[in-house]
């Protein structure tokens, strides 16, 4: 499907109604989008995609988060070749190929091709509860770029979206609000999948996770400190390693760690208080409101 996604959308010259910026080429290539605003079905809809397209972008490529309006929608961007660049959360992150970008918005961050670079990538921007609540497990399940193969059904139900929008003539907003719908039920799929697990650790941390969450489930609690005395080293030194290996602070990692329980822990039927005890939050209030602004959890 991806494949097919390509061939049809490279065989077109940029459309005059790109979304954002496709910015400048480099030698041998110039940028190129094919892209759609839609109208949609019902505002009221669970799923309603209001914008998607395949795009070759250049320099200059360049969006802020913050800066895209109050209205909340949310944005699945899936890496083709070449590389982007986000910033969220304090972190930086390497958009690379087989990745997809999820985003809610408005949000602090900003994604953008570096210098030099070029990004190709499909996406469909998405307004509705059931695209929000995808977005919100994906970021607590793994953070905001989700390696995910072309093969996934996820990426092939983009895929087949973004086709179905740019055919001419497109299928009505209801179609497409079902297409969009449907895409949100697959990433819910590989979000919980994921909010077992969580992203690999490189060694030496990669048993890190499962001791911690062991540690949480008996304990429900768990500090840096600890994690520290495991590994035989101070709490300074620990820091600075994992943070340097692992792209985050070790106080992250926790927080994203009680996350995912928490939210494996509610997609079990568990009570709010329950979820609470076993993620180390200590009060429902708590819960309510880290997940809230953490993740942007729809509570």
């Amino acid at each position: 499907m991806i494949s097919r996604l390509r061939r049809a959308a490279l065989a077109v010259r940029r459309s005059p109604t790109g979304e954002g910026r496709a910015g400048r080429g480099g030698r041998g290539w110039r940028p190129r989008t094919r892209d759609r605003l839609l109208g949609e079905a019902d505002q009221a809809a669970e799923a309603a995609v209001f914008s998607l397209g395949h795009s070759l972008v250049g320099e200059g490529y360049d969006f802020d988060g913050a800066r895209r309006g109050e209205e909340p929608w949310v944005l699945l961007q899936y890496t083709l070749s070449g590389e982007g660049r986000l910033r969220r959360g304090g972190r930086e992150l390497a958009c690379a190929p087989g990745t997809l970008l999820v985003l809610p918005v408005p949000d602090r961050h900003r994604y953008w091709l570096p210098a030099g670079g070029r990004w190709e990538f499909c996406y469909a921007s998405m307004r509705g509860s059931a695209p929000r609540r995808a977005v919100a497990r994906l970021l607590a399940a793994t953070g905001p770029v989700v390696a995910l193969e072309e093969r996934e059904p996820a990426v092939a139900a983009l895929a087949e979206l973004v086709l179905a929008g740019l055919a001419d003539p497109p299928p009505s907003p209801y179609a497409l609000s079902a297409a969009a719908f449907s895409l949100a039920m697959h990433l819910l799929q590989v979000a919980d999948r994921l909010a077992v697990s969580g992203p690999d650790l490189p060694e030496p941390f990669a048993d890190l996770p499962d001791w911690c969450r062991s540690r949480l489930a008996r304990r429900g609690r768990l500090s840096v400190a600890e994690l520290a005395v495991r590994h035989g080293t101070s709490r300074e030194h620990f820091s600075r390693r994992f943070t340097t290996l692992c792209g985050r602070s070790p106080g992250r990692f926790l927080a994203e760690l009680r996350h995912r329980a928490a939210l494996a822990a509610l997609h079990r039927g568990t009570s709010a208080a329950a979820a609470a005890r076993e993620s180390g939050l200590a009060t429902v209030s708590g819960l309510r409101r880290r997940l809230r602004r953490e993740i942007g959890y729809p509570w």
